[in-house]
């Protein structure tokens, strides 16, 4: 019996009629061949295409650089110096539901001290922060700020956020001017505020006494202004990048007056001489 083999295929006998006579006619072999020509061409692209992809993939490219010399230049992070670290948790507005803000307080380990509710309108929920860490949008050097030393009173009318005062906790070291202004532009972002707080007149450290902006309801009023000690003032808005002090507050001896950042913001919005 005759064998006949072809292309390093397995043995075939010719005793199949029709593999005979494909095997016999040329234009079958001609068909073929092109067959595996086609299919090697097909494995090279797909090689090579693997190849390019782990040569010119983002990831790889974003991870590592490889110079000539043969050290390696690791590329910067995609996150500039230009924003601070991603806050992970709603931030406060005036206006926010109560029950939102009792998520970022829980989220943030808030313990809670006593809720009063005056009738169906007014709740004033007095709260301990868990010192969780802050950044403030317009801090140049991005550190963060804690939210210690005090305790929170917020004001709620109608189930929203109405007021916001902070009170010294003498439990705890006290918080001084610049952690105030930082606080409150990372807690209050999109806001256009007033702020007024009351410091020692002898304390060169400037602690901050109590502070509250918003509104403050009447059934709470008597929580505020229970020292004679001045209010001093500072206004808050998104397009300011510090606290302007409004022009026709007469300044206590003990307030600062920000005179540096207030000659910065006037360049900045080009509005010399006037308030936004």
């Amino acid at each position: 019996m005759r064998i006949l083999t072809w292309a390093g295929s397995l043995p075939h006998s010719t005793s199949d009629p029709e593999l005979l006579t494909h095997s016999r006619s040329p234009g079958s072999l001609q068909r073929s061949g092109w067959r595996c020509q086609i299919t090697r061409t097909a494995w090279v692209g797909f090689l090579g295409g693997m190849i390019w992809l782990n040569l010119h993939h983002p990831l790889v490219q974003a991870e590592v650089s490889v110079l000539k010399q043969g050290e390696l230049r690791h590329l910067p992070l995609l996150q500039t110096r230009a924003r601070p670290p991603v806050q992970t948790v709603e931030m406060l507005y005036l206006g926010m539901l109560e029950e939102r803000f009792l998520d970022y307080a829980l989220q943030s380990n808030w313990q809670t001290l006593s809720v009063v509710r005056d009738q169906p309108s007014w709740v004033r929920w007095q709260l301990l922060p868990g010192g969780e860490a802050v950044y403030s949008p317009k801090a140049i050097d991005l550190f963060p700020v804690y939210a210690r030393g005090f305790v929170v009173q917020a004001y709620f009318g109608q189930q929203r956020l109405i007021g916001f005062q902070l009170v010294r906790n003498p439990e705890e070291p006290g918080f001084e001017v610049e952690d105030l202004v930082q606080l409150i532009e990372a807690w209050f972002p999109d806001n256009r505020l007033l702020l007024r707080y009351q410091l020692l007149p002898d304390d060169p450290s400037q602690q901050v006494i109590t502070a509250y902006l918003g509104t403050i309801p009447p059934a709470f009023i008597s929580d505020v202004g229970r020292t004679a000690i001045p209010f001093c003032q500072a206004f808050f808005s998104p397009n300011s990048l510090a606290p302007l002090v409004p022009p026709t507050f007469d300044l206590p001896p003990q307030c600062p007056s920000f005179p540096g950042e207030m000659e910065e913001v006037e360049a900045a919005l080009s509005i010399k001489g006037s308030v936004p």
